[in-house]
């Protein structure tokens, strides 16, 4: 006979049925050591899943500027005849203004207003 105590009551028992208990408590603590395992791991995939969605969320923020960006370039975009226009207009105005600053001065860099300026104010 073995002595087995459970809830602070001790009982005599025969001794397969301590050797079970005992088997049973082991496989218990296994158990529990399974779910402890489990619940860190399901926490550190969660923690994962909170930074990948924060990940996610900061791209989708970063693709809808630069879809923003982009749009805005489009819009901006020049076709050929708007470009060619303005290539003539600056090209007269350069001819014009030349009249009042000589040939030899450097229209390269200049504003297209200073340019204007320099031709209404020294007509």
């Amino acid at each position: 006979m073995a002595n087995l105590i459970i809830d602070s009551q001790q009982f005599e028992v025969d001794q397969h049925v301590a050797d079970a208990h005992d088997d049973l408590k082991k496989k218990l603590a296994a158990a529990e050591a399974t779910v402890t395992q489990l619940k860190k791991q399901l926490s550190g995939s969660e923690d994962e899943a909170k930074s990948s969605k924060k990940e996610a969320d900061s791209l989708k923020g970063e693709r809808d500027a630069l879809k923003t960006q982009l749009k805005d370039a489009q819009d901006k975009q020049l076709d050929q005849d708007a470009l060619d226009k303005r290539i003539d207009a600056r090209l007269a105005l350069q001819t014009s203004a030349a009249r009042f600053v000589g040939d030899s001065f450097d229209f390269k860099g200049r504003l297209t207003g200073k340019l204007r300026w320099l031709h209404q104010n020294n007509q």
